[in-house]
């Protein structure tokens, strides 16, 4: 199991929660300064009674200038269903995003996220499963305060599936012992 990072500067108790509840779900987990905006923006929250995390999560929808935001995604929703509220006129009227229409008539949608950690002259991306929550697919891998998660219509996967990085490369798991999830 992955230790919290310990960071530079003072956490209250409940960033520490948060960090050791990620990690004991093999999340990297990592929190910013208090001061940065990204900090100041992430609404991401353990609930003890679910034992779960509800996560802040940007949606980025790939080619428009669309970001969408959930401020409390339980970890267990299946991403294709978290964003059927944003391209489905079905789901609500509130939250349906007339840009992202193109969007409602893909059969499959797919869904990155952007390795943080690497090098800033190398861009890799994971692959996450769309049938499955935010728990499962932050599984061996680090997040700087919440996913950005990207959704691809399946015409423009190139880019990312030519830049695939696996979970081993990121969070620093003993791969040969069989251990990463």
């Amino acid at each position: 199991m992955n230790e919290p990072t310990t960071l530079p500067y003072p956490k209250s108790k409940g960033m520490r929660l948060q960090m050791q509840k990620a990690s004991s779900m093999n999340i990297q987990l990592r929190l910013m300064p208090q001061n940065f905006t990204k900090r100041k923006e992430n609404t991401t929250y353990y609930c003890f009674r679910r034992k779960s995390f509800l996560w802040h999560v940007e949606w980025l929808f790939y080619n428009t200038n669309v970001i969408e935001v959930d401020t409390r995604l339980p970890d267990q929703t299946p991403l294709r269903n978290a964003v059927t509220k944003y391209i489905s006129t079905e789901e609500s009227l509130d939250t349906f995003n007339p840009k992202l229409h193109e969007f409602s008539n893909e059969s499959q949608l797919l869904f990155y996220l952007k390795n943080e950690v690497t090098p800033a002259n190398i861009t890799e991306y994971f692959k996450l499963n769309g049938g499955t929550g935010l728990r499962e697919n932050l599984r061996g891998k680090t997040v700087i305060e919440f996913p950005r998660v990207i959704i691809v219509r399946p015409k423009d996967a190139a880019t990312f599936e030519s830049n695939l990085s696996t979970p081993c490369n990121d969070v620093r798991t003993r791969c040969s012992d069989g251990l990463q999830n």
